[in-house]
């Protein structure tokens, strides 16, 4: 019996090239093996947040020469309204369609929250096998087997920030953040 959450290759290469045919298509485990499309439950307040930070990650994947408009982004929203597994979608999606090696970032407060976008694309990746061909997941860190784009897991109490010259960067729950120096750096 073939597995559903294996897409063909056309539907990948596609997925690939465009982010939001790959958040249409991408599943997500609902628990008990339950497996659903992404496009299929996302809100409308969701697709207009993507929308807006498509045209970045496309760029920073090298699958567009059009530098974007808006380059920062600040989401906002209440508690479980999938502001972290967003960022993992986005991340999961820049990582395994960039056609080049990336050095992003993931911070937070401290390790366990930081550690949550982390966890996050782990569940992606396992709930899309076909993931496996594109990512690995190891020690706080995703990287892309074939071009080397990699996002590392950093809490905001590591002072290794200072030297790191990162082509992305994501601020997990920043406004909880107890000093100024990670930010700053």
């Amino acid at each position: 019996m073939a597995d559903d959450r294996l897409p063909d290759q056309e539907t990948i290469q596609l997925m690939l090239r465009l982010p939001d045919i790959f958040r249409e298509n991408i599943r997500l485990d609902f628990g008990k093996g339950q497996y659903v499309r992404f496009g299929s439950v996302m809100e409308w307040w969701q697709r207009q947040d993507f929308d807006a930070v498509d045209p970045c990650l496309q760029f920073l994947a090298g699958l567009s020469e059009q530098f974007p408009k808006y380059q920062r982004f600040f989401r906002q929203r209440a508690r479980g309204h999938s502001k972290t597994s967003d960022l993992a979608l986005d991340r999961t999606y820049l990582l395994a369609a960039s056609r080049k090696p990336l050095d992003g970032y993931a911070v937070a407060e401290d390790k366990d929250q930081a550690k949550l976008i982390f966890q996050q694309m782990i569940k992606i990746g396992a709930a899309n096998p076909w993931l496996k061909g594109y990512l690995t997941y190891g020690n706080n860190v995703v990287k892309n087997i074939h071009t080397g784009a990699k996002m590392t897991v950093l809490s905001r109490d590591k002072n290794s920030s200072w030297g790191i010259t990162p082509d992305f960067v994501d601020c997990d729950e920043f406004s909880h953040w107890s000093q100024e120096d990670y930010w700053n750096s």
